[in-house]
């Protein structure tokens, strides 16, 4: 159900969410960044970065979003909060902790990652600042085509291409992120060093690229889609030869149009799934296993995938349940046909793939970004006092309901809504 909207001026396309502890009472609150781009008539491509609270529902009064402050920027695609949870947000012009401050890394349309760092002044109410600090996604040779190519998106290793799985990983500094000329990179983002490249690692755009844990916790295996059609799992121990460096494979993943989205197996050792998105309006699962058996490096398509289901729009973006205990609930912005909620589940030995929630709200107008809201520490100890308590205590039925975030482009808008916590097929939510 619909909660609140907030007018983001330039097309909304990237949503994420993270947890800051308030310094004053040990408070945590979810914040959340959203990225837009526009494209003017002379060229230009401009974008805006908007830091906003996700307030609590007190005395009756819903949730609602609070816009804290923004940033001009080149138009942003893509973005990612360094970390799911943070101690605090430091004072501004104070020297940084030794944890990260919150900080958002953005791929921009002008070939280069931004990332801005969040700070706050000493007045009542605080004032919040964005600090910008520019890295170069090309290698000295490619400077002179960066300014004709976009960073299509970006990742950080620990969040391997689902942010809030892991909340307790360490400190981390690999950057993944993609090109619209085909490139797949790796950079350090302290030294803004690239450390592995792959100009030549798709045909056309590279949609989606970021590290996967094929090899648990290794940080050194990349999936990219591109909109060639392809699904490559790369090694970057292996060189920056796309020959020797492409370790799996899978062409006409989606039926020969573009893959748009890629999502990381759960974390778990049983657990070797690869989840992709793409143009053909589906979520396909596939068998990383197979994907990496093959001599020849290419995997016909029906060899790996394990099961796939019919969203009936490009699946744009994919993003997890962050409960680590959670169902293996699944929320796609599918485009034009606005948010779908799906669950992975085992039946029969089986894996199965089907669809839960519709959420419809935004019309035809490019659904792109969605977020779960980030669960923070007080709502993590509810949950430990059980579901049972909790209605005990007197909690209404909106609190046994998860929020959820997404933003459609022409719509410029960025949606809060309610997610039911008891799933039944397809309700339909306006």
């Amino acid at each position: 159900r619909w909660v609140d909207a907030f007018d983001t001026e330039l097309g909304a396309d990237a949503v994420e969410t993270c947890c800051v502890e308030e310094e004053d009472d040990g408070r945590f609150v979810s914040l959340a960044a959203c990225a837009t781009y526009a494209l003017r008539e002379s060229g230009r491509r401009d974008g805006k970065l908007w830091i906003l609270s996700v307030e609590r529902e007190v005395n009756n009064r819903s949730p609602f979003l609070k816009p804290l402050t923004c940033v001009d920027l080149p138009g942003i695609l893509d973005i990612r909060w360094t970390r799911s949870r943070y101690n605090h947000i430091p004072m501004h012009g104070a020297t940084p902790a030794v944890d990260d401050p919150p900080a958002v890394v953005c791929a921009c349309s002008d070939g280069a990652l931004y990332i801005a760092t969040l700070s706050k002044d000493d007045s009542s109410p605080p004032k919040f600042n964005i600090h910008v600090r520019r890295i170069d996604g090309s290698s000295n040779s490619e400077k002179q085509q960066a300014q004709d190519r976009l960073v299509l998106s970006v990742d950080l290793s620990h969040n391997a291409l689902d942010p809030l799985v892991h909340s307790d990983a360490p400190r981390s500094t690999k950057l993944c992120c993609s090109f619209s000329d085909g490139g797949v990179a790796v950079l350090d983002r302290e030294t803004r060093r690239q450390l592995w490249q792959c100009a030549d690692a798709h045909q056309l755009e590279c949609w989606v690229a970021g590290f996967v844990d094929v090899e648990k916790e290794s940080h050194d295996i990349v999936c990219s889609g591109g909109d060639d059609g392809v699904v490559q799992l790369w090694d970057t121990r292996l060189g920056s030869n796309a020959s020797t460096a492409a370790i799996g494979c899978i062409r006409g993943a989606h039926e020969h149009v573009g893959v748009t989205s890629v999502l990381r197996a759960r974390d778990r050792d049983d657990d070797h799934s690869l989840i992709t998105g793409g143009y053909d309006d589906c979520v396909r699962v596939w068998d990383t296993r197979v994907l990496q058996s093959s001599s020849s490096r290419h995997v016909t398509r029906n060899r790996a995938l394990v099961t796939s289901v019919n969203v009936g729009g490009g699946v744009w973006r994919m993003k997890r349940n962050p409960k680590r205990d959670s169902r293996d609930a699944i929320l796609c912005a599918c485009m034009y046909e606005g948010v779908k909620l799906i669950l992975l589940g085992n039946e029969s030995s089986a894996v199965s793939v089907r669809e839960v929630v519709h959420y419809t709200a935004h019309d035809a107008s490019l659904a792109y970004g969605i977020a779960w809201v980030s669960v923070c520490a007080e709502e993590e100890e509810d949950e430990e006092r059980g579901h049972d308590d909790s209605v005990a205590a007197g909690k209404s039925e909106n609190d046994e309901q998860q929020l959820a975030l997404s933003c459609s482009f022409y719509g410029h808008a960025l949606h809060l809504w309610r997610i039911p916590r008891k799933l039944s097929p397809q309700p339909q939510l306006d």
